[in-house]
């Protein structure tokens, strides 16, 4: 039986190309939801790179933390268990009997919420994080029993949060609350997001309005609550009237 570090070992390759492809997927995910759809072509092997980093370096994190509070937690675990006669109860439940039992949840909620049932309890980012949530119970299960289905369910949930995330991302932008980006590049813009591609960033500013720029005539980005001392941002142009 092999440990986790060696199955970590093992299956590095799958672990990178899975990366690249949930990299680009929220890539894609991004220019989509923001309308970019011309700026597509920019995409880059690097893009896929960067971005693979930030959303699936989060998400194997995250498994790593759930899985070390589950080694500490284990004996202390195991011990009630015992006490409980938990042991007589052991039942294992499929990769696909799990992933099914999600998605019927899932729709059944949303349908609960069209019918005027319930409340909304899935936005955008609250669907991400229920894949994402999946996909990391999936990879844990994969983990402790090395099936092929858990691997393929787990790469399929978390495909599903990036495109989830990556679609959402401009109105994430738009509802933040917190420190701006202060860009200087040709003029000064104030932004609340910035995904920087190779060769472009899309850019959401304090008006909630899209801009799209050249990624080498950004100059310096300043993220802080205050603006920078002498930092003006370009002023819109007036409308005319009549």
């Amino acid at each position: 039986m092999l440990t986790q570090l060696e199955l970590l070992t093992k299956y590095a390759p799958a672990l990178l190309l899975m990366s690249l492809v949930i990299g680009g997927v929220y890539n894609i995910g991004v220019v989509f939801g923001a309308g970019q759809l011309d700026f597509l072509y920019f995409l880059s092997y690097l893009d896929h790179i960067n971005s693979a980093l930030m959303s699936t370096g989060v998400f194997v994190l995250a498994i790593f933390i759930v899985y070390a509070f589950g080694l500490m937690l284990a004996p202390v675990a195991s011990k009630m268990a015992a006490r409980l006669r938990f042991d007589r109860f052991k039942v294992r439940v499929s990769a696909r009997a799990l992933a099914a039992f999600v998605l019927l949840f899932f729709v059944a909620c949303d349908q609960a919420w069209r019918l005027g049932l319930t409340p909304r309890l899935f936005t955008g980012e609250n669907t991400a994080f229920f894949f994402f949530v999946t996909a990391a119970v999936l990879a844990m299960k994969f983990f402790a029993y090395p099936e092929i289905q858990s691997a393929v369910l787990a790469s399929l949930f978390a495909v599903w949060a990036a495109l989830g995330l990556g679609l959402n991302w401009v109105h994430f932008a738009q509802q933040g609350e917190g420190p701006r980006l202060y860009i200087e590049s040709d003029g000064r813009i104030v932004a609340k997001g910035v995904k920087a591609f190779s060769e472009f960033a899309i850019v959401v500013d304090e008006q909630n309005t899209i801009v799209v720029i050249r990624s080498k005539d950004i100059r310096k980005i300043i993220v802080s609550n205050e603006p920078p001392p002498g930092f003006e941002p370009a002023k819109a142009a007036p409308e005319n009237k009549q």
